[in-house]
């Protein structure tokens, strides 16, 4: 067994390019207890494997499991981003958020429970030759996919537990101010997504429906960090696009104009036929009365779910104004009147109603109690993945304690 684990450490090391002396700094120990450990000469107990299994951004079960040496997606991250290598903030928030993914789906494999990605969800797309034909692809995948989901042209109510009901686990996690959220794909642990917890709820939702567009446009790649710094970026110009038309969708936004009484010609003309003859009837409307004001796109911004900002550029780009009436509008919003509409119609009770669930730390907890309760895994483990997952463990120790005594814990007794 010592044999084994030893080669499968040695293994992991060079497949990643490690140096003995790399992992013998990480552990705190000589270069010498590593050759013997990967000898199979030197015991490695369960604390010195969880930190190697950190050391190489896997699980402990990898290194008894007869697979290819995974590929670390963190590693990948930082190898195609050498400006990140120095971002520790950034660094530690992927690796924790990798780390959490990770254990997820170990709990799962644990208790035999069905889990990961529906290949059939993934789109093959060639990347983008230029923003413009980003844009496309973004609009086009997006009217795909709510019609694959059968979605129609409604809003979308319950956006993370629709994106979790395609196989994709999500989670916030407070993160650097140049990152709104980041994705990780890997074939044995599953698809995440992680978006700021400190953003607003509608500033949450198109963060989580652009990293959804990232999952499924993207699946060639490990890890997808947004970055506010890149927005010009390619893929995240056509993330952005998928996003704004899979919240905003054409024909609910044509939907809603006419609802307004706007968006109509300037000059409208119908014929009506008697049997021999046609009839024209022309009608003139007031552009004016005809134009798109700020409180129209922030009572649509209400009813989609998203910041009338959002709002406004998906306006502009279905032609319902132009260029010149968008900066106008953009700078109304940024203004005093616009301070004050987002405070009538926007602010708290969009943010309270589009508040998307952390859905993930209640999955990650249901699993560890589960697998406790199994004794699969010990209380320690179970305490451990907790705090991971930012938990007090206050309020779980009642828990522990019924699971450890088979009944439900009355107020006077102490855990």
């Amino acid at each position: 067994m010592k044999i084994e684990l030893g080669k499968r450490i040695q293994e992991f090391r060079k497949r990643f390019g490690n140096t003995q002396d790399d992992l013998a700094k990480w552990l705190d120990l000589s270069r010498a207890s590593i050759a013997q450990m990967e000898l199979g000469n030197r015991d490695v107990d369960s604390v010195e494997l969880e930190r190697i299994a950190d050391f190489f951004g896997c699980s402990p079960l990898a290194f008894f499991k007869d697979e290819p040496v995974p590929v670390d997606a963190l590693r990948i991250l930082f190898r195609a981003n050498a400006d990140l290598q120095d971002n520790t903030e950034l660094r530690v928030c992927v690796s924790n958020c990798l780390k959490l993914g990770r254990e997820v789906s170990n709990l799962r494999e644990i208790l035999d429970i069905e889990s990961g990605l529906d290949p059939t969800i993934l789109y093959e797309l060639k990347v983008p030759a230029n923003k413009w034909e980003a844009v496309e692809q973004g609009n086009r995948i997006a009217e795909q996919e709510r019609r694959r989901l059968e979605m129609g042209h409604l809003p979308i109510t319950d956006l993370v537990k629709l994106i979790e009901s395609q196989g994709i686990c999500t989670g916030q996690y407070e993160m650097p101010p140049d990152v709104s959220g980041f994705t990780l794909l890997e074939k044995t642990s599953g698809a995440f997504i992680f978006v700021d917890e400190e953003h607003p709820g509608v500033r949450k939702r198109f963060s989580f429906a652009h990293e959804y567009g990232h999952v499924i446009m993207d699946s060639g790649r490990a890890v997808s960090v947004s970055r506010i710094s890149e927005s010009d970026d390619l893929l995240e110009v056509r993330a952005n696009a998928f996003a704004a038309s899979f919240l905003i969708p054409d024909e609910g936004c044509q939907e809603m104009i006419r609802k307004l009484g706007k968006g109509a010609p300037s000059r409208e003309e119908v014929s009506v036929y008697d049997g021999e003859d046609s009839l024209t009837i022309q009608k003139r409307n007031i552009r004016s009365e005809q134009s798109i004001q700020l409180y129209d796109a922030a009572r649509m911004a209400f009813y989609f779910g998203v910041s009338i900002r959002s709002m406004l550029y998906r306006l502009k780009n279905l032609d319902y104004m132009t260029r010149a009436e968008l900066d106008e509008k953009l700078r109304e919003e940024t203004g005093y009147a616009g301070t004050h509409l987002r405070h009538l119609m926007m602010e708290k009770d969009t943010n309270d109603r589009l508040d998307e669930p952390d859905l993930f730390r209640l999955t990650v907890l249901n699993l560890a109690f589960e697998a406790y309760r199994r004794s699969e895994i010990s209380r320690g483990k179970c305490l451990e993945l907790v705090r991971l997952a930012r938990i007090d463990e206050v309020d779980v120790l009642p828990i522990l304690y019924m699971i450890d005594n088979g009944e439900v814990q009355t107020e006077d007794k102490e855990p």
